[in-house]
């Protein structure tokens, strides 16, 4: 599960690039503000948005098996990596415009 987190949290960090480098040029945003995204970028943006609410469960999972050290086989660079970027989509999606 944590190299699946992993995988949509890079899809996230995409998703925000994209999303930034798409609203800095006004000839590929509409009028009203939706981004105008082809289908790979579509679907970069979907699981990147869902990668908060996997995120979420995959941290509550590690915090309840913390204590009783049962997260073997998970490597640390994902596991701080997934933990790390965690606070950077809170913030995303429920504080910046």
């Amino acid at each position: 599960m944590s190299k699946f987190v992993f995988l949509l949290n890079l899809c996230f960090l995409i998703t925000v690039v994209m999303r930034y480098y798409i609203t800095h040029l006004a000839s590929k945003v509409r009028s009203d503000g939706v981004l105008i995204s082809q289908p790979i970028e579509s679907t970069i943006s979907v699981l990147g948005y869902l990668a908060i609410f996997i995120n979420v469960v995959f941290v509550v999972i590690f915090l309840a098996r913390y204590p009783i050290k049962k997260m073997n086989g998970v490597g640390r660079f994902v596991l701080y990596f997934n933990l790390l970027v965690l606070p950077a989509q809170l913030y995303f999606h429920f504080f910046s415009k």
